[in-house]
């Protein structure tokens, strides 16, 4: 029985490294052709470019809707966070601790 078990093991492992192999050499040599290669502007921004692209995303923006450039729950998000601050720890520490037990019972009232 062992040696039908190693002759087997012996088999799986040469047809795994062939298949490894197959693809390794399915691929072109040397990677990507160099004209498939994307080219991403040759490097950095020059701070004139820079500067010009900037300000064209401010002329963009300033002609937005100004209910999508507005945070519609900006208002509100800076005012519980003002009210989470003005809070003592103690109190903070209570809501978590309330939070916490809210999370961990929820399955057991499904």
């Amino acid at each position: 029985m062992l040696p039908v078990v190693r002759a087997v093991a012996r088999l799986l492992l040469a047809a795994l490294v062939a298949s490894a192999a197959g693809t390794a050499f399915a691929q072109p040599p040397g990677g990507r052709p160099a004209d498939r290669r994307q080219n991403w502007g040759g490097g950095r921004m020059s701070g004139e470019e820079r500067q010009r692209f900037r300000e064209d995303l401010q002329r963009q923006n300033q002609y937005a809707d100004p209910r999508r450039r507005a945070d519609p729950a900006g208002e509100d998000r800076a005012r519980r966070y003002a009210e989470w601050q003005r809070m003592s720890p103690e109190q903070r520490e209570g809501i978590r601790r309330d939070m916490r037990d809210y999370n961990r019972d929820f399955d057991r009232r499904r």
